[in-house]
């Protein structure tokens, strides 16, 4: 089971939070941390406290999200487990340029496989899972010299295309900063479609939390004609 880091000192189980809800909300952030957003730092952390504290925070949801958050640069960093939203504190999501190259399909590859693992151990004991991963980069990566991780991160969302059960409950986003075309060159190798998935640095609190989907439709939105939104 995905380990889990309680900012407050009350014990935290996912259990107690699943008898309290009837959904439970897995919220995956993925920032870029490297040298090449040194310019857009400021912008990134301001999008990531409208958004990830003043919007999740104050959300009629609030008490079902869950928040994992990862860095990278050359390394990968789980800053904690999945944790309930109202107990991390402001600086959980703020990024400082660091290192001196940018794995950023590593990162995605590796906030994909932890958020599909621990949405599965939660639906296997019965409770009932939505998720996002959400990255904030500038697109470039100087870390997959062969390849491997873009092509093991379109692997993973090609199966999340294909998984029916998830379709209406599994979103991917991506808030684009610097050059549009790093940005959208990225979404494509790693399968996504741009058009559907990204959002830009104007966008605003409130539309990319309605982007997320999952966040802020009904327990009972679920459609059988749904299509996929990445």
């Amino acid at each position: 089971m995905e380990g889990f880091q309680n900012f407050n000192t009350t014990n935290f189980s996912p259990l107690t939070l699943a008898n309290n809800t009837q959904a439970v909300i897995l919220v995956t952030l993925v920032l870029d941390v490297s040298p090449s957003i040194s310019n857009y730092a400021q912008q990134m952390n301001t999008a990531a406290e409208e958004v990830f504290l003043h919007e999740l925070k104050g959300c009629h949801r609030k008490n079902d999200i869950l928040v994992k958050c990862i860095t990278f640069c050359e390394n990968v960093e789980h800053k904690s487990g999945f944790s309930p939203v109202l107990s991390v504190p402001d600086s959980y999501f703020e990024v400082r340029p660091t290192g001196g190259a940018t794995a950023l399909y590593r990162a995605v590859k590796e906030a994909l496989e932890s958020t599909i693992t621990y949405r599965e151990d939660l639906e296997n004991q019965g409770i009932d899972v939505r998720s996002c991963v959400y990255i904030i980069t500038d697109g470039e990566d100087n870390q997959d010299r062969n390849g491997k991780d873009s092509k093991d991160v379109k692997a993973l969302v090609a199966k999340l295309k294909s998984k029916e059960a998830w379709i209406s409950t599994f979103t991917i986003n991506m808030l684009g900063v610097g050059q549009d075309a790093n940005f959208r060159s990225a979404c494509i190798d790693m399968g996504l479609n741009p058009d559907k998935c990204l959002d830009t640095i104007s966008t605003s609190a409130k539309e990319i939390r309605n982007h997320m989907g999952v966040v802020s439709q009904s327990i009972s939105s679920s459609s059988p004609n749904a299509v996929v939104q990445f």
